[in-house]
């Protein structure tokens, strides 16, 4: 039996408040999951609460979604997620993207207030695209193809996690000034800290880095503790 996704979208709506703006687009207040495909949604303009479309089945954009979100902005485990055309521009709070096969962050939000989370995207090959403000962390840890860190928000006012990235060789591109900590651990093929943020207001942390030839490009400014474990090669 086939679903019926206008019934679907419908449904979804109803237990919201929906204002028409009058001109093709609305305004929908409350919190809403979609398991359907987006481009069921009429157009929102202001989404005034939570939008989630966590372990979508159906999406292969983002085409459809809010234009801005007062609130969070997740679409976590979508198994063919691999573009964020048509992302919300905006973002209050946090948006995370976790789990997905994305290929780029080209088309992100260029705002988010809150964490910016996509971690463990296997496909991700650098940070380009990615929002110019961010308001909480970033993470963008496990990703097993990122080979570099160009195109990260210049200022993070929050922790940058990048650990586990197998692939990252350089923290060329990094965040220039770091609000919070900074994790660079477990990235098994990086030879050198060059490129790391010049200020860190927190923990600076580039502990199981194997493949380190010298410690060269610790920041100028660490606010809190520098962890590594003296296994990097002379």
């Amino acid at each position: 039996m086939s679903l019926d996704f206008k019934q679907l979208a419908r449904e979804a709506l109803s237990r919201q408040i929906v204002t028409d703006n009058g001109d093709g687009t609305i305004d929908v207040k409350g919190n809403l999951h979609i398991e359907f495909p987006l481009s069921y949604l009429p157009r929102i303009r202001n989404m005034i609460g939570n939008f989630d479309c966590i372990t979508n089945e159906y999406i292969t954009t983002l085409e459809g979604s809010p234009m801005y979100v007062l609130g969070d902005f997740s679409c976590d485990s979508c198994p063919l997620l691999t573009s964020f055309k048509g992302a919300p521009l905006t973002v209050k709070d946090g948006f995370w993207c976790t789990g997905c096969p994305l290929e780029s962050l080209l088309d992100a939000p260029q705002v988010v207030g809150g964490i910016f989370d996509c971690n463990n995207n296997h496909k991700l090959r650098s940070l380009e695209g990615a929002p110019i403000i961010v308001g909480g962390d970033f993470y963008c840890q496990s990703c097993d193809l990122l080979e570099t860190l160009i195109g990260a928000p210049k200022k993070i006012n929050g922790s940058f996690v990048c650990s586990g990235n197998k692939s990252l060789t350089t923290l060329k591109g990094a965040p220039e000034i770091v609000n919070g900590n900074f994790d660079c651990d477990s990235c098994k093929s990086l030879i050198s800290l060059e490129g790391a943020p010049g200020v860190i207001t927190g923990n600076f942390s580039c502990n199981g880095c194997h493949s380190l030839i010298s410690l060269i490009g610790i920041p100028d400014s660490i606010g809190g503790i520098f962890y590594h474990i003296r296994h990097y090669k002379h």
